[in-house]
């Protein structure tokens, strides 16, 4: 989540990250964002010296009742109307903030596509790390690799998409998949659907060997919590919602 004191105290360092992460300016409007959070904290105050007023209404209550009946309903009214002021203000001022990307890292270089990644590491089986002088970005590496394998015994041999290959070895049958789910999806099969499961299972061994600790998280959250992981508000409409009575005060979860 983002520090609302760190957009206050940088909010050029804000514009530049929605440039730089693509976001659309006009919802993250970082202007409009400014001038409710200065609204927002001027009404905050306003109703804290408001509250420290229903405090001193004791002493008046002693010498005069009347009065401190009268400036009571008096401050009702004004905190009412108060902190209606401050729920539509920061209704809009969350609004836009749910729309702030996270801060980019420093060291993460700024691209369009794919072609813009930068190779950190490439290695070639029998031979080692590539020199950093043969790295660059995109698929710069490509030339330096192997154009088969190194097990291969016939210069004619013509390595096959793994796709391909699994489709002749029948272990990925995009045809029936096709038909329960649509385009680009597939079934696995026998050696190639174990093979799914151990490489799995070889990262998780990794990963514990590393000492990481393995989570299994619940499948439903609330929607809150796709706003703290940024899968919210831009991708609502690439998840499933749950629309059901039989859940906690009625709300909506998210697959």
């Amino acid at each position: 989540m983002i520090d609302p004191k760190a957009v206050r105290t940088d909010p050029d360092a804000m514009r530049e990250a929605i440039r730089v992460r693509k976001v659309d300016p006009a919802k993250a409007n970082v202007d409009r964002w400014l001038a409710l959070d200065a609204a927002r904290q001027k009404l905050q105050r306003n109703i804290d010296a408001l509250n420290s007023e229903k405090k001193q209404l004791a002493q008046l209550g002693r010498n005069d009742p009347d009065a401190a009946r009268e400036k009571g309903r008096e401050l009702r009214e004004r905190g009412r109307v108060l902190e209606h002021e401050l729920g539509t203000v920061v209704a809009e001022w969350q609004g836009i903030m749910d729309w702030f990307p996270n801060w980019p890292h420093p060291d993460m270089p700024a691209g369009a596509g794919e072609e813009d990644n930068v190779e950190e590491n490439a290695w070639i089986p029998g031979q080692g790390y590539l020199a950093a002088g043969k790295l660059g970005r995109g698929n710069t590496s490509a030339e330096y690799m192997p154009k088969r394998p190194l097990h291969a015994q016939d210069d004619a041999f013509e390595p096959l998409h793994h796709a391909d290959l699994g489709v002749k070895l029948g272990g990925i049958n995009t045809l029936q998949g096709g038909q329960v789910s649509g385009s680009r999806f597939a079934y696995l099969r026998g050696d190639v659907a174990r093979m799914q499961y151990a490489l799995s299972q070889l990262l998780i061994d990794e990963l514990l060997a590393r000492g990481y600790e393995m989570f299994v998280p619940p499948l439903l959250v609330r929607e809150r919590s796709l706003y703290g992981t940024s899968h919210f508000p831009e991708g609502r409409d690439q998840v499933y919602a749950i629309k059901t009575d039989n859940v906690e005060e009625g709300a909506e979860l998210f697959l």
